[in-house]
């Protein structure tokens, strides 16, 4: 059910879901784990929930497979790029020069 609200762009709605399935045992061992993780830290992106996407990114990058890994690197990647764009972006709108 949070795969549906995350494809539709309810991003909030999705979060409680993943958060239910979690609740009700859904951990590690089981196979699509890391993926909905990923799902998970692009929702909490999407809330602007930073910090925790970046937690959760984390952990995919350290423990799963290789290819959710170059994944979360990735994301972790564009992350920080947008961070450092929108501070550069507050530089220029207070003035700042280069």
């Amino acid at each position: 059910m949070g795969d549906s609200y995350h494809y539709e762009g309810q991003h909030a709605e999705a979060l409680k879901y993943y958060q239910q399935s979690y609740d009700q045992g859904f951990d590690r061992q089981n196979q699509g784990f890391m993926e909905v993780r990923f799902r998970q830290a692009v929702d909490l992106i999407e809330t602007g929930d930073f910090k925790e996407a970046q937690a959760i990114l984390g952990e995919i990058a350290e423990e799963g497979d290789f290819a959710m890994q170059q994944r979360a690197q990735m994301k972790l990647g564009t992350l920080e790029l947008s961070k450092q764009l929108k501070q550069l972006h507050f530089k220029e709108g207070s003035g700042g020069t280069f």
